[in-house]
């Protein structure tokens, strides 16, 4: 279902976040955010209240794309710290990893993540889980065949159960799924989420998504990024909507973000992530500029694909009405 006007609108961060990495990695993409009211040190040299995944992509190579776990008092400067990332090292040849998620249930942090092989398109959804940011477990297969585009998963303290939506590659159904465990899956139905929403004369198609939860309110929330074409063509454009029970959603028909002409977001406004608290929707986003027409040419020298547009996570955020001021999501975390 999808209705007119959302809730709120987002500004445009005037710049990217500041990354700090000790391989001096740049032009960071696709973030999800856990916030500590109280802040989190384990294994590390010094607290922080913000942890984030993300991945590099440098001019779009596939290669560094990579989960990468990135700590924070602010918000908008992250760094390392002791963290040995990448998480999963780049895979080999005819494979990459991309599209991460974060969940910190009962002590530990999951790390979720899609592996491709590009040959045959085919991918999974993998997972890795750490008590202190520093020692990681071995990675395990999600049992989700065929594995969705950008998984979005939190734990339902509500339900006790693991919920994960993600986007079916060339249907552009958003599937969703629950799990006792976080590792074996079951299939829950397709969400009513729109395949497809026209803006701006063209008619776009649902490409990748990040979901939360009301504490208080027990309220499902999504950004939903909506593209071109396939692939995510640009340009893409951020969207917002909402639900009571996991499956059956409204989705406004205006973006609350939209690409900005001549700046490091004027190509994409791609996927993010958001908490909610203080009566703020919070919002972590990646966006890329244009580039050149050059592009389509697919040159590489030294790695870089010529005439690619940069990468970038902003930070913006917007008061709200629509909940409580004392109202958070379940990835602000306050034990």
């Amino acid at each position: 279902m999808t209705t007119s006007t959302p809730p709120f609108s987002l500004k445009h961060a005037v710049k990217p976040i500041d990354i700090f990495t000790r391989r001096h990695d740049r032009q960071f993409t696709h973030p999800d955010i856990i916030k500590f009211e109280k802040a989190f040190t384990g294994g590390l040299n010094n607290s922080y209240k913000y942890v984030m995944v993300a991945t590099p992509y440098p001019y779009y190579d596939e290669t560094r794309e990579n989960p990468y776990v990135l700590v924070s008092n602010d918000g908008v400067c992250f760094v390392e710290d002791a963290i040995p990332n990448p998480i999963e090292p780049y895979p080999g040849k005819d494979y990459h990893n991309s599209d991460p998620d974060f969940v910190y249930v009962k002590g530990f942090f999951h790390l979720f993540w899609r592996l491709r092989q590009i040959s045959t398109n085919k991918g999974w959804i993998m997972v890795r889980k750490s008590r202190d940011l520093v020692n990681w477990g071995k990675k395990y297969m999600c049992s989700i065949l065929p594995a969705p585009l950008s998984p979005a998963v939190l734990y339902d303290i509500h339900e006790n159960l693991w919920k994960m939506w993600g986007v079916v590659e060339g249907e552009w159904r958003v599937a969703y799924y629950e799990s006792v465990d976080g590792l074996d899956w079951e299939f829950g139905g397709y969400t009513n989420i729109p395949q497809h929403i026209l803006w701006n004369s063209l008619k776009l198609n649902c490409w990748h998504l990040d979901v939360n939860k009301t504490r208080l309110g027990k309220k499902y929330l999504a950004l939903l990024v909506y593209a071109s074409g396939p692939g995510g063509r640009a340009p893409t454009y951020l969207f917002y909507g909402e639900s009571d029970d996991s499956v059956d959603w409204v989705v406004y028909r205006e973006p609350v973000l939209t690409p900005l002409p001549n700046s490091w977001q004027s190509s994409k406004i791609y996927r993010s992530t958001f908490i909610i608290e203080e009566g703020k929707i919070k919002v972590w986003y990646s966006a890329a500029s244009s580039g050149s027409f050059l592009r389509r040419l697919n040159i590489k020298l030294l790695g870089r694909r010529i005439g690619s547009g940069r990468w970038g996570i902003g930070y913006t955020e917007a008061s709200i009405d629509f909940v409580s001021r004392r109202e958070t999501t379940l990835n602000v975390i306050s034990e």
